[in-house]
């Protein structure tokens, strides 16, 4: 039951990135306006968690609706979560998750409340990557709904101490750790990402 839960929140965390939107948000937000961090890191942590939570409880549900399998699912998020640490390998933003839409949201500083939610809770927190692996790792038997919960606390949480010490961060990690943790999430992710399509392709394999 502990494996499956630390598992769990390893894995989402991993992908999630909280760390890896702080550059964004910083664009959003003045790096000195201390009383804005506390109401943004608040506001997003809820809109991760709501978003992700949803997803652990009704996912299933949806694809049952659309006849959707979660192994089709899992295969499928495997390879979004592949794309994305591709691009996290190299220190980007992830392509999969982060659109050239998305950035002109971003880039209309006027735009800041509305920018904490879309798109930075939505979707480069809790993109396609992070959801998939939310529905599969809740269907799973390595996990189960009640751990897949957890990691989504877990990520909540770690949201909400990225945004609200967004300048400590900044201060110590600054563009080059922000870049190399990115990289070394990277690796993570994409060994997550290997192991979906592998575990979705076999259970489709195997009927």
């Amino acid at each position: 039951m502990i494996g499956g839960v630390l598992g769990a929140v390893a894995t989402l965390v991993a992908i999630a990135n909280p760390l890896g939107a702080l550059p964004l948000y910083l664009s959003l937000r003045s790096p000195k306006d201390a009383r804005a961090h506390r109401g943004d890191a608040w506001r997003s942590a809820m809109a991760v968690g709501i978003t992700l939570g949803l997803c652990a409880v009704v996912g299933t549900r949806v694809l049952d609706a659309f006849g959707v399998s979660v192994a089709g699912l899992r295969a499928a998020g495997g390879l979004i979560v592949t794309a994305m640490a591709f691009s996290m390998v190299q220190g980007e933003r992830p392509g999969a998750q982060f659109s050239q839409g998305d950035q002109q949201v971003a880039d209309a500083r006027e735009q800041a409340e509305f920018g904490i939610y879309v798109p930075l809770s939505i979707p480069l927190i809790a993109g396609p990557g992070a959801i998939t692996t939310t529905i599969t790792l809740a269907a799973g038997p390595e996990a189960g709904l009640g751990a897949t919960l957890v990691a989504v606390l877990a990520v909540s949480a770690l949201v909400f101490l990225t945004l609200f010490f967004a300048r400590a961060w900044y201060r110590i990690l600054g563009d080059f750790g922000l870049r190399l943790a990115t990289r070394i999430l990277g690796l993570l992710v994409m060994a997550v990402g290997v192991q979906m399509v592998v575990s979705g392709v076999k259970q489709l394999w195997l009927g």
